[in-house]
């Protein structure tokens, strides 16, 4: 792996475990989980594309999310009973079944399905595509900055890359302190007016 790539996947090792705790309680220990997602991203590292103008962390997130559920999914076809064992029972319960019907069938209690389904601690769809909206807007406004400004703001707020202070900022682009102070302060002010 090179230097690069490990670079990567040392930074988003806590998001690893961020998204391993979505997964807390399915059958697999978290130590496996997160084992799985460090392994699924350093096969996104070796593949992703920096130039592409995609953040990495956005890039490897379906490959993270991808292992841990085959993980799951491996772990409960351990206690599968095979199917030359298969019960009368157990043939009924692959009857489909409504995820608003009552369990058990014929419960008055209300408590469904459905209700076992929802994990609330995952994001639920709405907000992620609520999270991708806000993010085109952040795009779209940070495109109506001039190339200095956009390098400024990119730069101080680790949009893309690593987070720099106003002096490393200044070095890299051969400014002031001071004038990467404004350049950011007439930015954030643009970026304002443009997010209203």
């Amino acid at each position: 792996m090179s230097k690069e790539q490990d670079k990567l996947v040392t930074d988003n090792i806590g998001y690893v475990v961020t998204m391993a705790k979505q997964y807390a309680g399915r059958g697999v220990p978290m130590d496996d989980l997160i084992s799985e997602g460090n392994m699924a991203m350093v096969d996104a590292s070796r593949k992703f594309e920096a130039d592409k103008g995609k953040r990495f962390v956005s890039y490897a997130a379906p490959f993270i999310r991808h292992a841990m559920e085959e993980a799951i999914e491996r772990q409960a076809g351990l206690y599968r009973v095979p199917r030359s064992e298969a019960t009368r029972e157990t043939k009924r319960r692959k009857m489909p079944v409504s995820v608003d019907e009552p369990i058990p069938i014929g419960s008055a209690t209300g408590f469904s399905l459905l209700s076992l389904l929802v994990n609330k601690n995952v994001k639920q769809a709405d907000l992620s595509i609520e999270d991708e909206q806000t993010a085109q807007k952040i795009n779209n406004a940070i495109a109506k900055l001039d190339d200095r400004e956009r390098e400024v703001v990119k730069r101080y707020f680790g949009i893309g890359a690593e987070t720099n202070t106003m002096a490393e900022i200044g070095e890299a682009m051969g400014l002031k302190r001071e004038r990467v102070r404004q350049i950011r302060n007439k930015a954030i002010r643009k970026l304002r007016k443009a997010l209203l």
